[in-house]
C-alpha cells in the first residue's frame, strides 16, 4: 500500500512537468508537404485514392488492398534550403543540406483468386490479403539559420511598448498585465 502511494505521487510529480502544444504548435505541424514514395510524389500525392503504392500506407491503407504482388520499396532524398536574414543592416546567409531516407516499406500480398468466377465457385470471400510496414516521414525540419547581433542605436523596445499603449488613457493602464501596462507601471 505504501508503495502505491509513492508511485502514484512520482506519477504526478512527473506530470507537474509535463507541458502541451499551443496555437503556434498546431499551426506549425498542421502544414502538410507531399510525402510517400517516389512514384506517389511523383503523382503529386494522387495515389491516395487510386491505391497500388506503398506509399498509400500512411494516407489510405485500403489502397493496400490493390496490391496484387509483394514490394519493397526505399526512397532516398535530398534536399537543401537557404535563408536569407537581416538585422540593422547586417545580411546574413544560411544554407542546409539534407540526405535521408524518409520513405521505406514493405509489403507482403498474398493473392488467393485473381478473377471472381473462380472465387464464386469456392465460396469463399477473401480474394487476397496484405501485410504491410514501413515508415513515412511527414515533415523535414532539417535546417538552420542564425543573424549575427549588432548594437541598435535607432530604436528601443520602450518604442514598442508606446506603440501598444497608443490612444488608451494611462490610468486604464494599471492592473490590466498587458506589456503596455507593466511598462507604465515600471
Amino acid at each position: 500500500m505504501n508503495i502505491q502511494i509513492k508511485l502514484i505521487g512520482i506519477i504526478l510529480l512527473l506530470g507537474s512537468c509535463a507541458y502541451g502544444q499551443n496555437e503556434v504548435d498546431a499551426y506549425r505541424h498542421g502544414q502538410s508537404t507531399l510525402v510517400g514514395s517516389a512514384r506517389m510524389l511523383g503523382m503529386g500525392g494522387a495515389f491516395s485514392a487510386a491505391g497500388g503504392d506503398i506509399g498509400v500506407a500512411t494516407t489510405n491503407p485500403a489502397g493496400l488492398g490493390v496490391l496484387r504482388s509483394s514490394v519493397f520499396t526505399l526512397t532516398p532524398t535530398y534536399s537543401f534550403g537557404n535563408i536569407d536574414g537581416q538585422f540593422i543592416n547586417q545580411n546574413q546567409r544560411g544554407n542546409s543540406s539534407y540526405f535521408g531516407i524518409p520513405n521505406w516499406g514493405a509489403a507482403f500480398t498474398t493473392v488467393n483468386y485473381y478473377d471472381e468466377e473462380s472465387r464464386r465457385k469456392s465460396g469463399k470471400n477473401l480474394k487476397s490479403y496484405t501485410l504491410a510496414f514501413g515508415h513515412n516521414q511527414t515533415e523535414n525540419y532539417h535546417i538552420n539559420g542564425q543573424v549575427g547581433s549588432a548594437f541598435n542605436e535607432f530604436s528601443s523596445i520602450t518604442n514598442s511598448f508606446a506603440e501598444q499603449a497608443q490612444g488608451v488613457y494611462f490610468g486604464d493602464l494599471f492592473g490590466d498585465g498587458t506589456t503596455p501596462g507593466l511598462a507604465h507601471e515600471t
